[in-house]
């Protein structure tokens, strides 16, 4: 499904490379957790997936197709930014936000839109005429993520997007974050520094070091990691040759 191979990835005016021949893939379906120490790579690499732009170094494929001839604002690929701010229009309201995003989405059910907001958020429902910035973080980042999802992207890509929460509010929309990716099939790669969110949930686990794939496991393997060892493998041991899948 996703495809990435010897990708080299400097930005313009740095002189040293963020990612280093970094090679992954994923299949359809999977749950990606993308860990490391801050300047691994992991914002630098999800940036690079939603931009749709064309890299000199390196390939990437989302089933087949060049990520650089998948239009820019395609439904298929879909970023949650870590502040909610930037995945809504602060001084439009609730209802008004969802027809933007409606419209750009091709999605036209107001009542279906209705009908499961209350999932993502208890409280959504009653203020649907009132702007987004007067709603609470949670409330927030619970409504750009049901916009964001009126219409299954291909890849889902999440930068971080409950670290800005507090923890009860946080653990509530990780776990339905993850419910509804097992329960609509999608491909996801998730970023965050809560350890216990990549230990708890998904099925794939890759860790990045300065720019390079530091560790990885997945489906069984990951499975059998206690949270010590998700510690051990992806910040304090030395770098390993090959990755590793189970």
């Amino acid at each position: 499904m996703l495809s990435i191979k010897n990708i080299t990835y400097k930005p313009e005016g740095i002189t040293t490379p963020i990612l280093i021949d970094l090679s992954m893939s994923l299949k359809k379906g999977d749950f990606c957790f993308l860990v490391g120490h801050n300047g691994s790579g992991k914002s630098t690499l999800l940036k690079l997936l939603a931009s749709g732009k064309k890299n000199p170094g390196g390939t990437i494929t989302i089933n087949g197709n060049p990520l650089h001839t998948i239009p820019h604002f395609s439904k298929q690929i879909r970023l949650l930014h870590q502040n909610p701010d930037d995945n809504l229009f602060g001084e439009l309201t609730v209802l008004e936000n969802y027809h933007l995003y409606a419209k750009g989405l091709g999605h036209h059910s107001l009542e279906h839109f209705l009908s499961i907001l209350p999932l993502y958020h208890p409280q959504l429902l009653s203020r649907l005429n009132l702007p987004a910035n007067y709603l609470s973080g949670g409330e927030k980042q619970a409504l750009a993520l049901c916009l964001i999802l009126l219409t299954p992207p291909t890849l889902l890509l999440l930068d971080e997007h409950t670290s800005a929460l507090d923890p009860n509010t946080a653990a509530h929309l990780m776990k339905l974050t993850a419910h509804i990716i097992q329960a609509q099939g999608l491909t996801c790669i998730a970023i965050t520094h809560d350890l216990s969110h990549a230990y708890s949930f998904g099925n794939v686990l890759i860790a990045l070091k300065e720019g390079r794939i530091y560790f990885q496991a997945r489906e069984t393997m990951k499975k059998a990691l206690t949270y010590q060892q998700i510690m051990q493998y992806c910040y304090n041991r030395p770098p390993i040759a090959e990755a590793i899948y189970a």
